[in-house]
């Protein structure tokens, strides 16, 4: 379908529910089977669920399907801390945003025998080159990450080589708490899990949540699977970041041969208790993230 056809004119993208798993799964499958190699992007503010979105996704298409996450592309710390930024790391200044956007651009030409991407260790919190093979053969690349939206700063090139991007879009308070419940997994203690939580990361998800009308579907919902968060300190295996699904299942597990990336379930509101905060409310939205938001996206052209 040509780019002028594919121009979406409603004011309001399609939703389908977080819940209807099999509908999400015929939409993407849709996508693998059409004949050449599409990307499908899947995008919301920390801790709505995108990674485990896209394992899900991953697993059911498998093996027409691949994840190659955004955090692969974090800078690394001694960047980070050269830039006088690791405070802030996750903002969309504290990502290479020219190599991802090349990686994606590579993946679409889909004319080298394979292509490696980068993974990111949260238990390191350092990108891991070369981690994931994407082979020739492979007819769908789901990429998810916090900016894929973002329309300037190095990242205004990205959306128009995804065939389609998704937003998901949980319940506010559910989405915070089970951010504040990863960082606690990964050594935080509650009080700085929350910090950050409402912190840095809120300010991310306002951006980002400016970016939302440039979507092609909303997934509204939360993943209400059981929770089991990992202790504390537990470091992840593979090269990506588990899936707390993968730890119960014992050895031999997708997690358990690194192919997933850290992603516990999310708590569904009613399965909070007594300690759910404080109230949440928004940080303002620094002055880098003013410009990042433009008009609706054109997509990429048909090689077909």
């Amino acid at each position: 379908m040509r780019e002028e056809e594919r121009a979406r004119q409603d004011p309001e993208p399609p939703r389908i529910a977080r819940s209807d798993v099999g509908a999400l799964v015929a939409r993407a499958r849709a996508l693998a089977a059409a004949g050449q190699r599409r990307i499908l992007g899947i995008t919301g503010a920390p801790g709505a669920g995108k990674s485990t979105l896209a394992e899900e996704l991953v697993a059911a298409l498998a093996p027409d399907a691949v994840l190659v996450p955004m955090d692969g592309f974090h800078l690394a710390q001694a960047e980070l801390t050269r830039l006088g930024i690791h405070e802030r790391k996750g903002a969309i200044d504290t990502f290479d945003a020219g190599g991802y956007t090349s990686l994606i651009r590579r993946l679409r030409r889909q004319t080298e025998p394979v292509i490696y991407a980068p993974a990111f260790r949260r238990d390191l919190e350092e990108p891991i080159a070369g981690a994931i093979p994407v082979p020739v053969s492979v007819p769908l690349v789901i990429t998810e990450g916090n900016y894929l939206l973002a329309d300037a700063g190095g990242w205004e090139h990205l959306a128009g080589l995804l065939d389609e991007i998704w937003y998901l879009e949980p319940g506010e308070e559910s989405r915070i708490e089970w951010l504040i419940r990863r960082h606690v997994a990964f050594g935080r203690d509650r009080h700085s899990a929350e910090e950050r939580a409402l912190g840095g990361d809120q300010r991310n998800a306002e951006l980002i949540r400016r970016t939302r009308g440039r979507a092609d579907v909303i997934v509204p919902g939360t993943f209400t699977g059981p929770p089991s968060p990992r202790p504390a300190g537990a470091a992840p295996r593979g090269h990506g970041r588990c899936s707390c699904r993968d730890r119960a299942a014992g050895p031999g597990t997708p997690g358990e041969r690194g192919r997933g990336r850290f992603s516990p379930p999310q708590f569904p509101e009613a399965a909070w208790g007594a300690d759910r905060g404080r109230g949440w409310r928004a940080s303002p939205v620094p002055a880098v993230d003013e410009v990042l938001v433009g008009a609706p996206r054109s997509r990429p052209p048909s090689t077909g």
